[in-house]
């Protein structure tokens, strides 16, 4: 495979990564909302099990995601890698490969944090007395400003790569909601055909 389409296939991965984990984030955090936990609490007593492995399930998809984006490893995709992989291209100059580094490491803060919980709740269990919670110290705010400079991030490269960009516009919030309260009139339905 050319450099060329090597670093189009990093971008395409990098994107569907940030898909994904703003896919997952927006039905974990509706899952997580005051105004929707009622009618999750609704439901949850409906699917108990269902709901539980659910929300587990879309947290730790979300941070998967994330965690891959700026892992270490040199034989993975990740923003590291294809920065590399453009600076290696010499299309762009010293200054624009510099900015795009800063960029990276501006993030590494967070990612660091999601490395916590990714290396220590999820793919591993630590056992060390101190709480990988306590220890990220991650907020939802923390993994929704994750995901939004990834995107600028990544439309940034891809901009600066081949004048290219991403729409990130898909969005599950709408999708769970209706669900929710979909669920919730059929509990109600089913609650009245079984007190007649």
């Amino acid at each position: 495979m050319n450099k060329k389409s090597e670093i189009g296939q990093h971008i395409n991965e990098i994107q569907h990564a940030i898909v994904v984990a703003g896919l997952n984030y927006d039905i974990w955090w509706t899952y997580k909302v005051k105004k929707y936990r009622a009618m999750l609490l609704d439901a949850d007593g409906t699917y108990p099990l269902f709901f539980k492995t659910s929300l587990h399930a879309h947290f730790v998809a979300m941070i998967v995601a994330l965690y891959r984006l700026f892992e270490t490893r040199t034989d993975t995709v990740n923003f590291n890698q294809l920065v590399i992989l453009i600076e290696q291209n010499n299309q762009l100059s010293g200054t624009e490969i510099n900015g795009l580094k800063k960029r990276i490491s501006n993030l590494n803060p967070l990612w660091i944090k999601i490395g916590i919980l990714r290396n220590k709740i999820f793919a591993h269990a630590t056992n060390q007395s101190i709480n990988p919670w306590q220890e990220a110290k991650m907020t939802g705010n923390d993994l929704k400003k994750m995901i939004r400079r990834c995107q600028i991030l990544l439309n940034l490269v891809s901009s600066r790569w081949d004048r290219s960009s991403y729409v990130f516009n898909l969005s599950a919030k709408t999708d769970t909601r209706n669900l929710l309260k979909d669920l919730r009139k059929l509990n109600v339905i089913g609650q009245r055909a079984r007190s007649n």
